[in-house]
């Protein structure tokens, strides 16, 4: 009997594959090492948290991020990065969190600072994960207590349909009204999301330095000898709104 892939990739931050004492420390504490404390994701069904940061695309096997929080990892090293991206040359960059923004919350918002702390400008940047329809639970819970999973017929798949008509409507939005005043929104997201966005839709690209919204794609790869995934910058695509 063909045996099927565990469809969760990543939980607590760690592929099920991975068997090291950081691993076993963050399914035993529910620790989230991208944020550096416990999880706080929650389930309705589950009484602890739902570590779940990435999983496999049924169709194609493709491991996709369902987390924001997943980009988060090594003290917010790609919010400092895309931020002073985004700055320039900007002698310092602050970043804050959650800024209300009219109708909207922005989730960073990075201040462009010169060498006395003045601010000079500033922009906004969004963290971009899928959702998921049905539900991944029964499987999780099955990893956590050590039981088996592969009779376990709990249907889920990626909410695709939320990414169209949601997500990506609302980066517009906020793009817009950065740029209303002249300023850039930043959005960290999958190269798979940015793909699947540019199968469905004509997207072009302007200068990165005329566009006021640009999308910094990363990839998810999986690291063989350390058996867990990176996040690696593959591309900037500018754009205008």
């Amino acid at each position: 009997m063909l045996m099927k892939p565990f469809p969760i990739r990543e939980i607590f931050g760690y592929p099920p594959e991975n068997r090291s004492s950081e691993a076993k420390e963050a399914k035993k504490n529910y620790y989230c090492p991208f944020l550096g404390r416990r999880c706080m994701k929650e389930s309705r069904r589950l009484d602890y948290p739902f570590g779940a940061c990435s999983v496999r695309q049924i169709k194609d096997d493709r491991v996709l991020i369902i987390c924001p929080m997943r980009f988060y990892g090594n003290d917010q090293t790609i919010i400092d990065e895309v931020g002073h991206r985004l700055c320039g040359e900007a002698a310092h960059v602050a970043k804050i969190p959650e800024v209300r923004a009219g109708r909207f919350s922005i989730d960073w918002v990075v201040a462009c600072c010169d060498a006395s702390g003045v601010l000079v400008d500033y922009h906004g940047i969004e963290v971009v994960a899928v959702d998921t329809t049905g539900s991944l639970d029964q499987y999780f819970d099955a990893y956590m207590k050590g039981e088996d999973w592969q009779s376990i017929k709990q249907r889920y798949g990626i909410n695709w349909a939320n990414v169209y008509k949601r997500t990506l409507p609302q980066l517009i939005a906020k793009g817009a009204l950065l740029a209303s005043y002249g300023k850039k929104l930043g959005v960290i997201i999958q190269d798979r999301l940015v793909r699947s966005l540019q199968e469905r839709l004509t997207i072009p690209t302007e200068p990165e330095s005329s566009a006021n919204m640009l999308f910094f794609a990363y990839k998810l790869a999986y690291v063989t000898a350390d058996k867990k995934y990176d996040l690696i910058l593959s591309e900037v695509i500018p754009i205008l709104v």
